[in-house]
């Protein structure tokens, strides 16, 4: 990762309104976990080309790992209002959704992702279904607490 990080270092240098390399350099930074370059590196992307979707979803991606969930969502929802058949931003705020314990709001994206043209349709609804058993077991859970905090 280092050696890339350099890489993509004498790239920006020698492009340096070239958006793709700070982009890379975001992708890079948040891989190796040092989450505030990479907002800067992804922010400056953004302002070279602001409408460029892997830019904003590296935005989110890194968002997320700085534990800022409802700011990722804000990205992803933006991204979507231009764009509300891109699978990838949809699927990105599923998996979002699904880690922060939002079930039904990622079954309902999977759902409408289902709608569209793309592949792994079969392994989307394989997934969907067992969401949905994960939901149905939580709900089982939350019933004899609350009986329980009742009594």
């Amino acid at each position: 990762m280092d050696e890339a990080e350099k890489t993509i270092n004498i790239f920006i240098s020698q492009y340096p309104t070239d958006s793709s390399g700070y982009d890379e350099r975001c992708q890079i930074l948040g891989d190796k976990n040092n989450i505030l370059a990479a907002l800067t590196a992804c922010m400056s992307a953004i302002r070279l080309e602001p409408e460029n979707l892997s830019c904003q979803r590296d935005y989110a991606s890194v968002k997320q790992k700085l534990g800022d969930a409802s700011g990722a969502e804000a990205i992803y929802k933006q991204m979507l209002s231009k764009n509300p058949g891109d699978t990838s931003t949809l699927l990105d705020l599923g998996i979002l959704y699904e880690k922060t314990n939002r079930l039904d709001e990622a079954i309902e994206i999977y759902e409408k992702m289902l709608t569209l043209d793309f592949e792994f349709k079969d392994k989307l609804k394989i997934g969907i279904d067992k969401l949905k058993a994960r939901r149905e077991k939580q709900l089982k859970e939350e019933i004899p607490k609350s009986k329980a905090a009742g009594n």
